[in-house]
Formats: structure tokens, C-alpha cells, sequence
């Protein structure tokens, strides 16, 4: 006989031998068992005492606010609760939404044309104000948002990008040379490739992610997850 719930998959069979039990993480719950059942002389059950421990975790694992279970249950439910548009996934996430790592860039105005003309993306290395260290998050990140601060101060996306090659080390002369606009040409960056999403960001960003960018002065990159950006 099978026992099956959304907290795992449980078999009763005739049968010798112990039983086995197999969770999916550190607790309990969820998992998958096997309890073998024999009757023996006198009436009695061989396995059954075993069956009845496992009864009487699993009750003191379902009455335990704090198991892990307990948690995904009720954020689960929360998500679920949510009103409002939902953003369809898309197909250049590998990921989902919350687990996708986006980069937020902000570009300075002069910069625009050559980030976007040449599809590349530098951050600085060192230890100027707004620089990256090689072991940040921001270096992982697949998926670039760009940003500029439009003619009234106001955000003004540039949109968002794969990133479709690894960081290179660049001076600020060889960029210089490529018409980057360099104010002084000994400074390092890092650089990448990036191709545009095939999506409107503004369509997807929700009404705070704004507020966003407003709380990080300096113009150092920062990451975020694909669902804090979009709400998805």
C-alpha cells in the first residue's frame, strides 16, 4: 500500500527486513520510506512498532513551527495569496526570478553612447570610490541592468543585457583608444560583453525598483535578484 502527500511518498509491503527512510533534506520532512509488515504467531505485527515511531515523529515534526517545511508551507501560501499582474518568466532566465543574480550598473552620461554602441560594460578595480572587488557578487552576475541619471536627475534605464563574455582587465588608455571617454588613463576596469534582452525593461520594473538606484550613490555596481527588479 502506498501513502502518498505533498510531504512525501510512504510504502507499506509484506515482507522481511528493516525499514528505510529517506529524507530530502536535514529533517524529516519531506521524504520517502519503506516499512515492511509480516503478521506473526500470536497476533502480532513484526514491523509495526517501527511504523508507529515514524507515526509519532512525523506528528511532532508536523506540530513544530520552526522545521523547515513549516517555513517553504507558509511563504508558499503567502506567494500565492498576491494580488496584482504577475510577470510571465521568461526564457533568457536560466534561473528562476529569485535566484537569478542581476547586475544594476549606472552609466555616466558621457558614457552612454560608447556602452551601448559597443555593447561592453566596464566596472572600476582598485580602490576608488565606486570600484569592485574580484570576489563581489556583481562578477557573477549574468544579467545586467544599465541605468543614467536623465536631464532632470530622474532614472532613465538604458535596458537590461546578457552578459555574453567573461571579465578582461583593460587600462583606461586602451578603452580611451577605443573611444571610451577616460578622465584619467592609468586607472583599471573590468570589462565585459553584453547583448540587450529581448524585453522592455520598463515594461517589467516595478514602481519602486527607482528607488532603487536612488540608494546607491557613487555609481558602484551593485546585484539584486531578476524578482526584486520585476516583482516576478
Amino acid at each position: 500500500m502506498w501513502l502518498v502527500t505533498d510531504a512525501g511518498a510512504y510504502v507499506l509491503y509484506p515482507g522481511n527486513g528493516s525499514s528505510a527512510l529517506e529524507s530530502e533534506f536535514h529533517e524529516l520532512l519531506p521524504g520517502l520510506g519503506a516499512f515492511p509488515l509480516r503478521p506473526v504467531p500470536g497476533g502480532d505485527t513484526a514491523g509495526a512498532e517501527a511504523l508507529e515511531t515514524f507515526v509519532r515523529d512525523v506528528a511532532r515534526n508536523v506540530a513544530d513551527q520552526a522545521t523547515a517545511m513549516e517555513r517553504t508551507q507558509y511563504w508558499t501560501a503567502r506567494y500565492n495569496q498576491r494580488e496584482g499582474r504577475r510577470v510571465r518568466p521568461v526564457e533568457f532566465l536560466t534561473r528562476p526570478p529569485a535566484d537569478t543574480l542581476v547586475l544594476v550598473g549606472y552609466v555616466r552620461w558621457e558614457q552612454r553612447d560608447w556602452v551601448l554602441g559597443t555593447k561592453q560594460y566596464n566596472v572600476r578595480v582598485g580602490d576608488r570610490r565606486g570600484a569592485v572587488d574580484l570576489s563581489d557578487d556583481v562578477i557573477a552576475a549574468e544579467v545586467v541592468v544599465l541605468w543614467t541619471r536623465g536631464l532632470r536627475g530622474d532614472v532613465d534605464f538604458l535596458g537590461g543585457f546578457e552578459r555574453v563574455g567573461p571579465w578582461q582587465v583593460a587600462m583606461a588608455d586602451e578603452l580611451g583608444a577605443a573611444g571610451y571617454p577616460v578622465k584619467n588613463r592609468t586607472h583599471r576596469y573590468l570589462v565585459t560583453r553584453i547583448e540587450p534582452l529581448p524585453v522592455a525593461l520598463d515594461d517589467l520594473v516595478t514602481v519602486a525598483t527607482p528607488a532603487l538606484m536612488q540608494d546607491h550613490p557613487g555609481g558602484a555596481p551593485w546585484t539584486t535578484s531578476w524578482s526584486s527588479l520585476t516583482g516576478a
